[in-house]
């Protein structure tokens, strides 16, 4: 009778410990479903095939989705609805003029201001991935080339600023191209042996603030002010943990 009496109460401990989980699990859910915001107006900016530049800029009414996007190269509208789930799913379906489906984002809003996924036309065909980043840049006058005169001058070398240190060493080699993009050469190095380097081609928006977006490197911005450059970076690779990219580096050449 007492066997009969224990066997019962460890199986009323499992059940309850079982229940318990499941509300845990129930609770980390719906935490996670709450954090996805389905009401907002955003600019998002960043590349399709690490390759096209886009801005897109969307509203969601409790997670309906419209909009239109733009690449930078054309500078035409391209209209997009689609919906985004409590779990951060986002569907963007792409439109032309005549209202013929074109092309299909499909991707996750990784957080409140990250969006990855794929492209590709309206059958499947041409996949290709894309990460775009929200933006402060105005969507309308980002279609409107920059017309700076001196733009030519952001051209050159720049040595991070506390080089002479001797424990960190870095530089840029900045080439200007013409219709505000800019090839960028970044070495850097630490004296615990640490080093990385990165290159690429950034796109300068109307308040003259460099921006990359590419493999290897979620967000690179580049602000040029009299003989300065100064370098945020996200979540970039290609250097180790106590290496950067980030800095102020000073124009030498």
């Amino acid at each position: 009778m007492i066997k009969q009496f224990l066997f019962f109460v460890v199986v009323i401990g499992l059940s309850a410990c079982n229940q318990s989980d499941t509300t845990k699990t129930k609770e980390q859910h719906n935490q996670t479903a709450s954090s996805v915001q389905m009401d907002f107006v955003k600019t998002f900016e960043g590349q399709i095939n690490n390759k096209y530049d886009i801005i897109l800029k969307i509203t969601s009414n409790g997670g309906q989705i419209s909009g239109k996007y733009f690449y930078q190269s054309v500078g035409s509208d391209i209209q997009v609805k689609g919906n985004l789930d409590n779990q951060g799913k986002l569907t963007l379906n792409e439109y032309d003029t005549k209202g013929n489906q074109t092309g299909l984002f499909s991707g996750t809003m990784v957080n409140n201001n990250k969006i990855a996924g794929n492209w590709s036309k309206s059958n499947g065909d041409a996949e290709m991935s894309f990460l775009l980043i929200e933006s402060n840049s105005q969507y309308e006058s980002s279609k409107t080339p920059i017309k700076y005169d001196k733009l030519a001058s952001i051209s050159g070398q720049y040595d991070f600023e506390f080089n002479s240190a001797g424990v960190s060493f870095g530089s840029v080699k900045i080439k200007y191209l013409g219709s505000e993009k800019f090839t960028f050469e970044i070495s850097t190095a630490h004296q615990s042996d640490c080093q990385g380097e990165l290159s690429g081609i950034a796109t300068l928006d109307h308040n003259g603030i460099g921006h990359y977006t590419g493999y290897g490197c979620e967000l690179l911005t580049f602000k040029f002010t009299s003989k300065k450059l100064t370098i945020n970076e996200t979540d970039c690779e290609y250097h180790g943990a106590r290496c950067w990219f980030a800095g102020t580096y000073l124009k030498t050449k």
